[in-house]
């Protein structure tokens, strides 16, 4: 009778994912030269082998052998030298990448940055795009800047191929200094039809839809706010229902206070990690696939962090020798098997991460 039990309460323990992800630890850390001066803020990885990134200068690249060898260029609009800051990496072919400010262009390659066409341009002088994400291959989503109180977002459902802008009436006003961060491409997510992003400045606030934009609600969040690089940086779902949020005071960056919080119920209510337990500021934050939301990871400016609970707790993250890592990154992402993690950051800086 007690073995059946235990058997039970073992199942309910599977099935309601209240069983703990494994520890991460470190098999690797390689930093990568490549003698580039662009700044990189915005990076995709597709497979545990290949990732892509792009930066300052129009410069872009990509790997296809775990960094043996990487294939650097750039790419203009005419004369015009863009600030690539959004990518998106569809497939083997399918390359996307979008720069901040205006005239803002979408540039789309189908086979693997041989050529580009333009996809979406827009010459508004207020024109600044933050972030750039997709769902699959075929939906995706592009968060911009507030004109005349209202958040830009285009959608696409092709692709890229053509993007239809979201009608402001349903989105909620922005608010006196508010804004999105270019910092890491990660300032929007979308999962499905759910969609949300983070703002910042003088106000800290999440935009969430249900409906892929059709409908908008949005909520004050407790992130420190109140100055023009304070706020959310950087926003992050597991799943439909738990998400993490995480940012800070851009100017005081050992600063903890009010950088990370924390949601179960698809962004309706966010819970502040206390300073105690928080990472300081952070840059760019993102579940590890694979890890039932456990494992989460954070570029903080200086060194990485990590929580293997949720995001409750936060401890720094040692190379595979122990040691501390001092380097700065504004941006990464996960492979989807969830064993590496590709950073990126100022002066061409890239670095692979192997988790065991």
């Amino acid at each position: 009778m007690r073995s059946k039990i235990f058997f039970t309460l073992i199942i309910s323990f599977l099935v309601s994912g209240k069983i703990f992800s494994q520890k991460l630890e470190v098999k690797s850390f390689l930093q990568f030269d490549l003698q580039t001066e662009t700044n990189i803020r915005a990076i995709e990885v597709l497979n545990d082998s290949v990732v892509w990134f792009a930066g300052s200068g129009g410069v872009y690249s990509f790997t296809n052998d775990n960094g043996a060898t990487f294939t650097i260029d750039s790419l203009k609009a005419d004369t015009l030298i863009h600030e690539f800051r959004s990518i998106a990496v569809l497939n083997e072919y399918t390359i996307l990448l979008m720069n901040a400010g205006s005239p803002a262009y979408i540039f789309k390659s189908d086979d693997i940055g041989v050529s580009w066409k333009v996809v979406y341009e827009n010459d508004d002088a207020e024109i600044f795009f933050d972030a750039l994400k997709f769902a699959d291959e075929k939906n995706g989503i592009a968060i911009g800047d507030p004109i005349r109180d209202c958040f830009q977002i285009i959608i696409t459902h092709d692709g890229g191929e053509t993007w239809q802008q979201v009608l402001c009436k349903p989105i909620p006003h922005s608010l006196s200094g508010e804004a999105a961060f270019a910092s890491s491409n990660s300032s929007i997510d979308i999962i499905g039809k759910s969609i949300w992003f983070a703002t910042g400045g003088l106000h800290s606030r999440v935009f969430a839809s249900q409906d892929l934009g059709e409908h908008w609600k949005v909520i004050d969040a407790p992130i420190i706010a109140g100055k023009e690089l304070t706020g959310i940086f950087s926003l992050d779902f597991f799943d439909r229902y738990n998400g993490i949020i995480g940012g800070g005071d851009y100017n005081d960056k050992a600063s903890k206070i009010s950088t990370v919080a924390i949601t179960s119920d698809e962004g309706k209510i966010w819970k502040p990690i206390a300073e105690e337990d928080a990472p300081p500021f952070v840059s760019c934050i993102q579940y590890q696939p694979n890890s039932a939301g456990y494992n989460i990871i954070a570029a903080c400016l200086p060194g990485i962090y990590l929580s293997d609970n949720k995001g409750l707790l936060w401890t720094k993250l040692p190379d595979e020798n122990g040691n501390e890592i001092k380097s700065i990154f504004y941006t990464f992402r996960f492979s989807p098997s969830g064993k590496v993690a590709w950073f990126a950051g100022a002066k061409g800086k890239i670095a692979r991460l192997e988790l065991k």
